[in-house]
């Protein structure tokens, strides 16, 4: 009887403890990830640890800087090599359920300081648009960063750029490169701008003068002219002409230079009174160096 009741008490403790969960259902421990940066300035090189876990914290950190040394055991570390030499670097991580993992780096560590790239750079501009090409070397590494002024206020950080100008001029392009060790170099250059072909007008003559006497020819019979409109500049010169006055008639009012002599008249059939009168034939073209333009026109209606 008494055997019976043992055997009852020990399955009614296992039971108990299956009831409660015991550790047969505990999640599995998900181990850290390792991870870290670098930087050298000579032999001196410094990491700094980047590691992270998901379910937990790191604990532990071991160093192994590859050159035969003893191991570091905190967080970030610093190094001083012996030697130039490119190393392998282990960081291992631990846990707090005492997981670790590891990650390696090939590090290279030199006894020269890093030189300077050299900026450099050609540029070609068509009227108001330029290209800009970079030239710049790095005779220790390789440029990794650019970063382009135009002297007008924009900017631009491609390697090679292109950028309309708003205006003719000369402008401070000034180009500046980055790299691989933080190092920058630099090269401003003058870099002219046009705005393309500039047409000039030019007339012939540059003053008119008619003269009629409606009861006599003597030395007053002129009420026609022509005017000549050229460009003496480059490009084309598309042009417009107008008068200033209802009497004041210009028989083609635009035209592309060199023109056709253009045909001046002076209407008196608007009633005028006898008098003097003073026009104007003002010639104007979009984009020419000296537009407007000004024949003056005199009106001599004598009795």
């Amino acid at each position: 009887m008494r055997s019976f009741h043992a055997l009852a008490l020990v399955l009614g403790v296992t039971g108990l403890g299956t009831a409660c969960g015991g550790d047969g259902n505990a999640p599995s421990n998900a181990p850290p990830v390792a991870a870290f940066t670098r930087s050298c300035a000579l032999l001196v090189c410094t990491f700094a640890d980047s590691s992270s876990d998901a379910d937990g914290q790191v604990t532990a950190y071991t160093w192994d800087f590859g050159d035969g040394t003893r191991a570091a055991t905190t967080k970030d570390a610093q190094h001083t090599y012996a030697a130039a030499n490119t190393y392998t670097v282990n960081l291992t991580v631990t846990d707090n359920d005492g997981a670790a993992n590891g990650v390696t780096q090939s590090v290279q560590v030199s006894t020269q300081a890093n030189a300077p790239p050299t900026g450099n750079f050609t540029s070609s501009c068509t009227e108001l648009g330029c290209s800009f090409t970079d030239l710049s070397t790095d005779g220790d590494g390789t440029v990794v960063g650019f970063h382009w002024d135009f002297g007008d206020g924009a900017e631009a950080a491609t390697r090679n750029s292109t950028h309309a100008y708003s205006s003719a001029g000369t402008y401070l392009v000034e180009l500046t490169v980055t790299d691989d060790a933080g190092a920058t170099g630099r090269l401003t250059r003058r870099v002219a701008v046009t705005a393309g072909p500039t047409p000039t007008i030019w007339l012939s003559p540059t003053s008119m003068g008619f003269c009629y006497r409606p009861y006599s020819t003597r030395g007053c019979v002129r009420l026609t002219g022509l005017l000549s409109i050229a460009n003496v500049g480059s490009g084309t010169l598309r042009w417009e002409a107008r008068s200033d006055q209802s009497w004041l008639l210009v028989s083609s009012t635009s035209g592309t230079a060199p023109s056709s002599n253009v045909a001046v008249s002076v209407n008196l059939g608007l009633g005028l009174p006898r008098g003097t009168y003073f026009g104007s034939i003002t010639v104007s073209a979009a984009g020419a160096s000296n537009s407007p333009q000004t024949v003056s026109v005199r009106l001599d209606y004598l009795n």
